[in-house]
């Protein structure tokens, strides 16, 4: 029993986390009005049937990775906070997107869900599209 609840634990926080960073929308009060921009980019996406829960978990694994490498002391839900920040002293906002972008060339983990070829490469492009829109208007600010 008590190994079963030690089990249970991680695991109630863990989904906790999920349905946490899920709830959060991709763009920020101030980027409202990028919207438009943000649907051309997702009219890139390849067909994710079969992949949306897998593709959330990657998603939500991503961002969790970037906040952690831009602020490794940083809580779950300060994480939209930053991301939202306009004036962040660790230019949080930037080197999130920018680490986005890195992991999309790099990581293996969107492969093990099952993206390859010409999938993979228009799932990059259009998540790469959005990270664009949303890191070309913090140099507006």
């Amino acid at each position: 029993m008590l190994r079963l609840s030690a089990l249970i634990v991680p695991l109630v926080a863990f989904l906790t986390l999920v349905v946490h960073v899920q709830a959060q929308e991709i763009l920020c009060p101030q980027h409202k009005h990028l919207e438009g921009e943000v649907q051309k980019c997702k009219s890139l996406l390849p067909d994710l049937s079969g992949k949306k829960d897998k593709l959330a978990a990657v998603s939500i694994r991503y961002g969790l990775r970037c906040a952690r490498e831009v602020d490794p002391d940083i809580s779950i839900p300060d994480i939209r906070e930053r991301r939202c920040k306009t004036d962040d002293p660790q230019d949080f906002p930037r080197k999130f997107y920018q680490c986005w972008n890195r992991l999309l060339d790099t990581d293996e983990l969107l492969t093990r869900v099952g993206f390859s070829g010409e999938d993979l490469e228009k799932f990059r492009s259009a998540a790469k599209c959005v990270n664009n829109v949303i890191e070309k208007t913090l140099d507006e600010q």
